[in-house]
């Protein structure tokens, strides 16, 4: 009879050892970038409330990760020479009464404003589809740049593309920010990274043993 609790004990000690083993690992593999071919690395977020992928030129410096457990996230990678950035944004919807309600009214929020301010000029607005979700787009200028790296001309703008895309009770974007001369090769590279995202399913939650 000792034998038996005493084998009973060291398998409910060894059983939550590795259930807290799975824990803190789950924990600590948030978002990883791996190599998947010559010039470019796969990036993984695992983090709520979007786990998805992408690809990413090795030229490109980052990514930084931010965000807040569970209501959102944001990856951020810089052009080479801090020509540009590539930011990618997952937030959980908290809709206030008369706030936008999905990706499109937010976008035509945002085009309004750019349609009413003469500093901004609309480029193209459009629609795509990241990993089988309609997305909808829109490139413009803006004034700037508003970073210390770079003195343009007064007057001088800058090239945005932003995409937004509704998924469930998330709002997903990506935008890119480059200056004009180097728009046409970073938004290349841009819809690159857009159509190598999918979204990935989310891990199954770690039953804990029972004794």
């Amino acid at each position: 009879m000792g034998h038996t609790r005493g084998s009973v004990r060291l398998w409910v000690s060894k059983s939550m050892f590795a259930y807290a083993i799975a824990i803190m690992l789950a924990g600590m593999v948030l978002s990883v970038s791996i190599a998947c071919g010559p010039g470019y690395q796969t990036f993984v977020m695992r983090q709520d409330p979007t786990h998805y992928r992408f690809e990413y030129p090795n030229t490109w410096v980052g990514p930084t990760v931010s965000g807040e457990v569970g209501e959102y996230t944001s990856v951020t990678l810089l052009f080479p020479d801090y020509r540009g950035d590539v930011s990618l944004f997952a937030a959980r919807y908290k809709n206030a009464a008369g706030d936008a309600t999905n990706a499109r009214s937010l976008l035509d929020q945002w085009v309004a404003k750019i349609s009413s301010d003469p500093s901004y000029e609309l480029v193209e607005r459009f629609s795509i589809v990241l990993n089988d979700v309609s997305a909808e787009g829109v490139a413009y200028y803006y004034p700037g740049p508003l970073v210390a790296h770079f003195s343009l001309p007064q007057g001088s703008k800058m090239y945005a593309c932003s995409v937004s895309a509704d998924l469930s009770d998330t709002w997903f974007s990506a935008y890119m920010s480059t200056f004009p001369s180097s728009s046409q090769a970073f938004r290349a590279e841009f819809d690159r990274l857009l159509s190598s995202i999918r979204f990935l399913p989310k891990p199954g939650v770690i039953p804990k043993p029972t004794p």
